[in-house]
């Protein structure tokens, strides 16, 4: 009756948000990636490296590796410049890699842009995705944001219950 309609309702509520956080993770994977790439491209180009906008692509194909990510690029090439006599530059290019391209983007713009958009909070947002990676390693980019939205659209609708004077999960019969 009223009560199944009822959790019908609430399911296709909780679907629609774990669509559009999945959605929003994908896309926010995605925007800090192109992200990475831009910033290690200017810091490429203003430090001289070769083809900075070649190494800028491939350090942003490099931000999908869990764990690793763009180190795995800017770190050799700190390490290239410091071999072939220019350490000032392979020093800044270790400290714009560290908090630049590794930590703004990863800690900073990838939780407000996925977190951004009514899902949750951006702290929590970064936590699910730091867990997320641990957890699933890639996958878990998509996969945390999703099960942290749903958990908190369902402890939403719980509260929402609470506040109506209902309890949720139960239904009340006549001479009960």
């Amino acid at each position: 009756g009223l009560a199944e309609l009822r959790l019908l309702g609430e399911a296709r509520e909780l679907l629609v948000e774990a669509r559009d956080v999945g959605r929003t993770a994908f896309i926010g994977t995605l925007a800090t990636a192109a992200v990475q790439g831009v910033l290690a491209g200017i810091g490429y180009a203003a430090l001289g490296v070769p083809n900075p906008v070649t190494w800028a692509v491939v350090t942003a194909i490099a931000s999908f590796l869990p764990l690793i990510g763009t180190l795995i690029i800017w770190v050799p090439m700190a390490g290239w410049l410091f071999v072939d006599g220019h350490p000032i530059k392979a020093l800044i290019l270790a400290i714009w890699g560290a908090l630049v391209i590794t930590s703004l983007a990863d800690y900073v713009i990838r939780p407000r842009i996925v977190g951004g958009h009514g899902h949750g909070h951006p702290l929590l947002t970064l936590i699910a995705l730091l867990g997320g990676i641990e957890v699933f390693g890639l996958a878990g980019l998509v996969i945390a944001p999703i099960v942290m939205s749903v958990s908190v659209a369902a402890f939403r609708l719980y509260e929402r219950e609470i506040r109506s004077g209902g309890v949720p999960g139960t239904t009340t019969s006549p001479g009960v």
